[in-house]
């Protein structure tokens, strides 16, 4: 996607926000390492490579390019059944901490973590009014 934006734009980019994401929720018991390494993958893996590759555009922008990564609240808050979600979208914040630090001042590095959102991806959960309303 960063590719198809540098071409379409003709190499200029002022900003990038990475709003990828999955919802995985299961039971720490119930989990696989493959699920923790895909849940990072989507998440984690694919901030830092959309990053890497916007670098070089975002730190040419007039005024200094800006990053916007999302993660959630159940990285902080220890929401039951959250731990694969949680896991990854910590490592985006730690991210978005070590980016920060490298890429400035060049290039701004910021990340929100919402709770749930009205989306397709969060439709079953906030369709459930008793679990909406504990998020």
């Amino acid at each position: 996607a960063v590719k198809e934006a540098l071409h379409r734009f003709d190499g200029q980019l002022g900003g990038l926000v990475y709003a990828v994401g999955s919802i995985p929720i299961k039971s720490a018991k119930q989990a696989t390492a493959a699920e923790m390494l895909d849940s990072f993958r989507v998440n984690t893996v694919g901030a830092f490579e959309a990053a890497k590759h916007s670098y070089a555009a975002l730190s040419a922008a007039d005024g200094g390019g800006s990053i916007v990564f999302y993660s959630t609240i159940a990285a902080r808050r220890g929401f039951t059944n959250h731990s694969l979600i949680s896991a990854a979208k910590g490592g985006v914040e730690g991210l978005t901490v070590a980016l920060a630090a490298e890429y400035s001042p060049k290039v701004r590095v910021n990340c929100i973590a919402p709770s749930l959102m009205h989306t397709p991806l969060a439709g079953r959960m906030v369709a459930n009014p008793k679990m909406a309303q504990s998020l």
